[in-house]
């Protein structure tokens, strides 16, 4: 995290006990204003270093597929887009989840008692998990048989002891 990351959240910390300690404070357009801009700034910067990541992840699994032929590169190189992405945004929601659960307290209204729900980041999560695998598997079907790690011959002879 950045120093200029510290500061935002340091500050919108400050905002949110503010708030959290004065209701009334929330109709200050100064401090709504100021709130909003820090959340904007921080969502920018944030996207930015998941860009460079998904980047990184597209050059990890460049380099597996470099010796695949060029009919196989044009396929790939969408699928291998997505797979980076996935993956990162994966990971991205794991912290998410990591850091503040998978239930949360909700309630439909102030007249209503809040109950436990599965937070929304659990269903994304799993949703997109299980799409990532599939895209995986698509992405092991596609590897040279060089670089496979057995052949069914193998798995065949593993399975007779021999």
């Amino acid at each position: 995290m950045t120093k200029r990351e510290k500061a935002i959240n340091a500050r919108l910390v400050e905002i949110n006990a503010s708030i959290k300690e004065d209701p009334d404070r929330l109709l200050d357009e100064s401090l709504r204003l100021e709130r909003r801009k820090l959340l904007i700034e921080l969502d920018q910067i944030q996207e930015k270093r998941k860009k460079v990541r998904i980047g990184e992840e597209v050059k990890r699994l460049n380099a597996i597929y470099k010796d695949a032929d060029t009919n196989t590169n044009s396929y790939l190189e969408g699928i291998i887009k997505r797979a980076a992405f996935m993956r990162i945004t994966l990971e991205d929601y794991e912290d998410d989840i990591r850091i503040n659960g998978s239930t949360e307290f909700f309630t439909q209204s102030l007249s209503t008692p809040p109950y436990t729900r599965e937070r929304p980041v659990i269903r994304l999560y799993n949703t997109m998990n299980k799409n990532y695998q599939s895209i995986m598997r698509q992405l092991a079907d596609a590897l040279p048989d060089s670089l496979r790690p057995g052949t069914e011959e193998d798995f065949d002879a593993f399975c007779r002891g021999g």
